[in-house]
């Protein structure tokens, strides 16, 4: 046989046996109650992935972004991702719909940069007494076993949890008197309140803080050869002017351990 058919043939042999080799994975960003749809969060998270493909050439990364739980949970059953992205509230109260997973890695969200958030319960004038009975307006679709857990610290039986769509109308009524409760707010959500120089504002109060809870962790739903890799891009993204301005379109400024 010719040097050159030679050649041929172990090219095309090492090519086939990368592609062989080569796996596709898929990772879920779920975070029920925010914005967006899964078509509109492409813009967002398809650089996420651009930056790690580049990193893990020939393995591959995709996936979709769901902003409710039954979308999410039908995702995990039917596409089986190999990572997620998970707020913690899901993470906390999905459970049956997550399965088996390990939890790898912290996001450090923005405003803070930490692996931890505070949540902030805002309404018109001194905090209730007794939670007991309490209307509370969210977001996120919380239990309120979770909001007697991780935001009150303490055992509330009957707490009325309102799901509302868009915080700021709330927030104003809340502030006008023609809605009763308070309005529990993420860290980004509170952060932006305290910017708003408007009377209204101003008319809304503190009612309490939760103790820190987890950010959203990153997780791997069973054992995964990529795992390390990914880690470790994820590890250093937060220190690449690269990813910069991609992490922030995330309102994240990186992960950690």
């Amino acid at each position: 046989m010719k040097p050159f058919k030679i050649s041929i043939l172990i090219l095309l042999s090492t090519l086939f046996a990368r592609n062989t080799l080569a796996q596709e994975y898929k990772m879920i960003f779920w975070y029920p109650g925010e914005a967006g749809t899964t078509v509109d969060a492409q813009g967002a998270i398809g650089p996420f992935f651009d930056y790690i493909n580049q990193r893990i050439t020939p393995d591959k990364i995709t996936g979709g972004y769901f902003n409710n739980v039954p979308e999410g949970a039908a995702y995990i059953k039917s596409s089986r991702p190999a990572f997620g992205i998970i707020s913690f509230a899901a993470y906390a109260m999905n459970d049956k719909a997550l399965g088996p997973n390990t939890k790898l890695l912290q996001t450090l969200p923005l405003p803070s940069g930490k692996p931890y958030e505070n949540y902030v319960v805002v309404g018109k004038g001194k905090p209730p007494l007794d939670w007991d009975g309490a209307i509370l307006h969210s977001k996120q679709p919380l239990t309120g076993e979770f909001i007697s857990k991780f935001i009150l610290n303490e055992k509330v039986a009957n707490l009325k949890v309102e799901r509302i769509h868009n915080i700021l109308p709330t927030l104003k009524n809340i502030s006008a008197g023609t809605l009763k409760g308070g309005a529990i707010l993420q860290p980004m959500e509170y952060f932006t309140l305290k910017s708003i120089s408007q009377p209204w504002a101003k008319e809304l109060t503190v009612w309490t803080t939760s103790p820190p809870v987890p950010s959203a962790p990153i997780v791997a739903f069973g054992e995964q050869p990529a795992t390390q890799k990914i880690k470790d891009i994820l590890l250093k993204m937060g220190a690449d002017p690269e990813a910069k301005e991609m992490l922030r379109t995330l309102r994240l400024k990186g992960f950690a351990q």
